[in-house]
């Protein structure tokens, strides 16, 4: 159920039960859709953990669920796109 709302929001269909979804780019230029409503912190990788994460990584999103993800994207960027949806 959660990712046929998921995926209609994508698509653009206005569903009031559809979950907003961000879209934003991995390292590698991989398409990563999150719930901005599931994120909990974004932090830049620091010069001594940059090695933990992929070549290209300018944010970290840390999740409810304790997941880390890297993006491309900038933190305020990101931090933008979460406050237009909210």
């Amino acid at each position: 159920m959660f990712r046929r709302f998921a995926l209609l929001g994508i698509i653009g269909i206005h569903d009031p039960a559809a979950i907003p979804l961000l879209e934003l780019h991995g390292p590698t230029n991989q398409l990563i859709f999150i719930n901005p409503y599931e994120v909990t912190s974004l932090r830049e990788p620091l010069a001594f953990n940059r090695g933990m994460f992929a070549r290209g990584s300018k944010c970290i999103i840390v999740m409810v669920n304790g997941y880390f993800i890297a993006v491309q994207e900038a933190c305020g960027d990101v931090r933008g796109k979460i406050k237009e949806v909210r």
